[in-house]
């Protein structure tokens, strides 16, 4: 049983709950809340990274460490949080919406028009998955 497997999976699925449930009281738990989860709501694709492919279970998999009934309920604690993590990052695509919609309220609908700098159309899918700290 690969225990740095184990503790990075704990530590990234402890995270991904806090990332994406969030609770709000009371409020000693919503700052732990808050303090856990920010790094991975922020950039969910980094521990999806670390999840899947780097560090964790694919090297244990190509190590050979995966057939234990312990380290398959691991790989299945991994996979819930990376489904968490997707959440947390398709909730992050969606809020260009509401910026949009709170921008047009408060500046009116012709705002992009008087805005001087040049705004992006796309994302930068390229740096966004590929350079996330950046």
């Amino acid at each position: 049983m690969p225990m740095g497997y184990v503790a990075t999976t704990a530590l990234f699925a402890w995270c991904t709950f806090f990332a994406v449930v969030a609770p709000r009281r009371p409020r000693p738990l919503a700052t732990l809340s808050f303090w856990f989860g920010l790094g991975l709501n922020e950039v969910p694709f980094v521990g999806i990274y670390v999840l899947v492919a780097s560090a964790s279970t694919a090297l244990a998999a190509a190590q050979g460490d995966l057939d234990s009934a312990e380290a398959k309920v691991t790989v299945a604690v991994a996979a819930v949080a990376t489904v968490g993590l997707a959440l947390s990052a398709w909730r992050g695509l969606r809020t260009d919406q509401v910026v949009v919609r709170a921008l047009e309220q408060g500046l009116g609908t012709g705002w992009r028009v008087r805005v001087r700098v040049p705004l992006r159309r796309r994302r930068p899918w390229a740096r966004i998955l590929l350079l996330p700290a950046a």
